[in-house]
């Protein structure tokens, strides 16, 4: 197994970050709307 350099795992975490926070960002948009939705 080939070792990654430091600069692809950084490239990954960060890629990961982001997939996590749009995943959680994305989540808290269609709570919101159930939430506008139900009380509209």
């Amino acid at each position: 197994m080939r070792y990654l350099s430091l600069i692809e795992v950084l490239e990954l975490q960060r890629m990961v970050l982001a997939m996590a926070s749009g995943e959680m960002k994305r989540k808290a948009f269609v709570a919101w709307l159930q939430q506008h939705a139900i009380h509209g």
